[in-house]
């Protein structure tokens, strides 16, 4: 009779990996082959918490499990989590050398955090060859620390966040940047990056564009000609977040540039602030349907495209069956100009609610007439995304 304890290693492995967190903790107690094969895949998925402050004691204990001779924690925890350090606990330092293959460093910096311990954690983030992904958000009211902070040159992600006190045109946001666009600059595997605000992509397009970094994921840009240029020159891009602020002259160049990404781009979210050409219109619905790999689509509509029978949302279900990739949409209102007026906004939510129950009217109307199954169910989608978003939805 088989049992658990008499399958191989890998089996077991191949098990846990189809299980959840959950379902792999009670495997675990099963026997002691199980757990001898669950257990990497638990530790790699758990964080190693190092916060001085409000998770002391949890810190304290994670450090004395890694601490043990052949910890398997050590060997195969991916993730590090830093929030408060203390430059003067004998165990801290030792057992992060011991970790030996961390991925993602999420690190908090904090005004309490002193110069010793940042310069510890720093030359400590230089030894880390196999980190990919840097997450860091910035809570300290100076800025000495990006003179010394380095980090691996395979990173894949690069996330900075800054509070108010380094927001744009204050002393510490330049020095922010600065160090920002070096790692960019000796980072050639870079797929992701997010900078502290979205006019900073500005700045860092023509970086990106002349190091030849092709990101694949692209979040929270405001739209700019430094941007298109850099769109249009590779391919590759998965996923993309555009926020319009006015200017209609873009949008066609825009749309333009996503036809070098169609046989890649699985997400398009384009929101903008104000009707106009950013919103759904038959020309960048002619470029959206050359997009073979998309799955998820957010924008924009005019209220004055949704006003007969045929208007542009029922243009784009027509030719949504011939999208076959395409699993989710979200279809918003957006202010018109003369909405824009009036006490508190009052105007232009009043005009984006009118505006948003038409289209949901429109959606609907069709879902109940068509006889395309995967119509209806984008037109759910919608429903289901647009629905928590919007008070006065029912």
């Amino acid at each position: 009779m088989t049992t658990l304890s008499s399958l191989y290693e890998e089996l077991l492995q191949e098990i846990g990996r189809q299980a959840s967190i959950q379902e792999q903790m009670a495997l675990r107690s099963v026997c002691r082959a199980a757990r001898h094969a669950v257990d990497p895949l638990i530790f790699a998925r758990s964080p190693i918490v190092v916060d001085m402050g409000l998770q002391i004691n949890k810190t304290l204990s994670q450090l004395e499990t890694l601490a043990k001779r052949d910890s398997v924690w050590a060997r195969v925890g991916r993730t590090l989590r830093v929030s408060q350090i203390s430059p003067n606990l004998d165990l801290l330092w030792p057992t992060l050398r011991s970790l030996k293959n961390i991925r993602t460093v999420e690190w908090t910096i904090r005004s309490t955090d002193t110069f010793e311990a940042k310069r510890n954690l720093t030359e400590f983030l230089k030894t880390i060859d196999s980190l990919e992904d840097f997450i860091l958000v910035d809570k300290s009211d100076v800025d000495s620390h990006y003179a010394f902070l380095d980090v691996s040159s395979n990173l894949r992600k690069l996330s900075v966040t800054l509070e108010r006190s380094l927001s744009p045109g204050t002393r510490g946001y330049p020095t922010a940047m600065q160090w920002i666009r070096t790692v960019v600059g000796k980072s050639p595997r870079l797929e992701q990056l997010v900078p502290p605000s979205p006019d900073d992509w500005t700045e860092i397009c023509p970086i990106l564009q002349a190091t030849g970094i092709k990101l694949k994921q692209i979040s929270k840009v405001f739209a700019s000609k430094e941007l298109l240029a850099y769109l249009g020159s590779y391919s590759g891009l998965e996923n993309l977040t555009v926020i319009q602020r006015g200017d209609d002259d873009l949008a066609h160049l825009f749309f333009d540039s996503l036809v070098q990404h169609k046989d890649s781009l699985l997400s398009l979210i384009c929101s903008a602030y104000f009707e106009g050409e950013w919103c759904l219109r038959r020309y960048n619905l002619h470029i959206i349907s050359q997009l073979h790999a998309l799955q998820g689509l957010q924008m924009n509509v005019n209220s004055y495209d949704i006003i007969d029978d045929c208007n542009i949302i029922t243009t784009f279900l027509d030719m949504a069956p011939d999208m076959p990739a395409l699993r989710s949409i979200c279809i918003r209102a957006t202010a018109t100009v003369d909405s824009l007026w009036g006490a508190c906004g009052r105007n232009r939510i009043m005009g984006e609610r009118i505006t948003q129950t038409k289209v949901d009217a429109v959606l609907t109307k069709y879902s109940k007439s068509t006889d395309s199954t995967c119509v209806r169910q984008l037109v759910e989608t919608h429903h289901q995304i647009i629905r928590p978003s919007s008070p006065w939805y029912n």
